[in-house]
């Protein structure tokens, strides 16, 4: 479940459904809130358990906020994975599988240098830091220096 409609999550239905009948799940219900909104979310969650899912895969609408209805959902013998964005630890998420958006950002910067020849500028345009992995590293990195010693300490 992500944290609100957008179109990065159109391929999870299809992928849950997929999901389903690969592993031989009962149900891969694909549910969104009707607006990016942490309480929404939670509601939604909620009456999900109550329905009787014990297993949820979500992206958090916000990496702090979603700890909370984590661990209640948990504490009713759900598991929760977070996926494409990680939850602040502690919590009770069984794992996350995210993007190490740092590390690819470097990546793809590298490639752009080695294939325009080493030339010319670099200018990076962004919008709203939304995405919780991108948030987190640029937590970790706000404690760091700004010259770098290797691929995963760039920061700034």
């Amino acid at each position: 479940m992500p944290g609100g409609p957008h179109p990065y999550f159109a391929a999870w239905e299809q992928a849950g459904q997929d999901a389903a009948c690969d592993s031989g799940l009962a149900a891969a219900d694909y549910k969104v809130p009707q607006q990016w909104d942490l309480s929404q979310q939670n509601q939604l969650l909620e009456s999900l358990l109550t329905q009787g899912y014990n297993g949820f895969l979500i992206f958090p609408g916000d990496p702090v906020g979603t700890v909370s209805v984590v661990d209640e959902l948990t504490g009713e013998g759900a598991t929760v994975i977070s996926l494409a964005g990680c939850l602040q630890q502690p919590s009770a998420v069984a794992f996350c599988l995210g993007t190490d958006t740092g590390n690819s950002a470097y990546l793809g910067t590298k490639e752009l240098i080695e294939r325009t020849g080493r030339a010319g500028r670099i200018a990076h345009f962004t919008g709203f830091l939304v995405d919780s992995n991108t948030q987190a590293a640029s937590t970790r990195c706000s404690a760091r220096p700004t010259r770098p010693t290797a691929p995963s300490r760039w920061c700034r």
